[in-house]
């Protein structure tokens, strides 16, 4: 081989390591940043089998056929300064819906994860409103159960809410906020993934958005009556024999859909 051959070898090797060192650099700055990311949006799709979860209800059951037996919807999910607004954004591809006394597409909750508190808007029997100190959750991490979730690395995480009803997440610590979508709070980072088998239901974030909200319309909401959840039960079972229902694992359901 030639001097000039070796000479521009040379200058071609040395090209290659200083774009594989620019690319690794690049690639440790992006991971770093998602570490650090605590203020942003993320789009949730939430998918549930309708015909399972209303199991039970005796007018459902009559119009089953005309229904769709699964939906798919979006929420978002704002979050900044450890607080969160978690609410409905857009319909999926379902054209028939149903919802028994609690039109979702109103509902938004709001967790201010520093001082441990929520409220949350229900559109069940008008405008109600509940809040208090955010649950006490316990979960049960398994570090080596990993998926990528948006472009995020994620571990699992599982749970007991209502005594009975299993909750598996998928949380990141990529995101610095201990929050998730609803009510489910309590993981060392976000969580991106649920599912909750007994209301045939799951979460799957689709993306972030580092760009950080309006932190001014991070706020609890204010429209509404206020209630205590002793009152929401009883309105619940109220509202679901005036539709000729007594189902006792349909109105937990409902029950377990609304205070998450």
């Amino acid at each position: 081989m030639g001097i000039h051959q070796q000479q521009m070898k040379n200058k071609i090797l040395a090209m290659k390591k200083s774009i594989f060192l620019i690319t690794l650099g690049l690639a440790s700055t992006f991971i770093h940043a998602q570490q650090f990311l605590n203020t942003g949006s993320i789009e949730y799709e939430v998918k549930v089998n309708v015909h399972r979860q209303n199991e039970g209800n005796e007018w459902f059951e009559r119009f089953k056929d005309r229904i769709d037996q699964f939906s798919t919807n979006y929420y978002n999910l704002e979050f900044g300064d450890n607080k969160a607004l978690y609410k409905f954004s857009r319909k999926g591809s379902n054209k028939r819906t149903f919802s028994f006394g609690n039109d979702e597409d109103e509902n938004v909750w709001f967790s201010d994860y520093k001082n441990n508190t929520f409220t949350k808007l229900l559109s069940l029997d008008g405008y109600t409103l509940i809040s208090g100190d955010l649950k006490n959750i316990s979960w049960k991490i398994h570090p080596e159960d990993q998926r990528v979730i948006a472009g995020f690395n994620c571990r699992l995480a599982q749970t007991i809410l209502f005594d009975s009803v299993y909750v598996f997440a998928y949380y990141t610590d990529e995101v610095n906020i201990s929050g998730g979508p609803m009510g489910l709070h309590g993981l060392p980072g976000m969580i991106m993934g649920v599912t909750i088998p007994r209301l045939y239901a799951s979460w799957i974030a689709t993306g972030i958005k580092a760009a950080p909200p309006d932190l001014n319309a991070l706020k609890s909401p204010t429209k509404g009556k206020k209630k205590t959840i002793a009152e929401i039960q009883k309105a619940v079972r109220d509202l679901a024999k005036s539709w000729g229902s007594d189902s006792k694992s349909w109105i937990d359901q409902m029950l377990w859909q609304i205070l998450l």
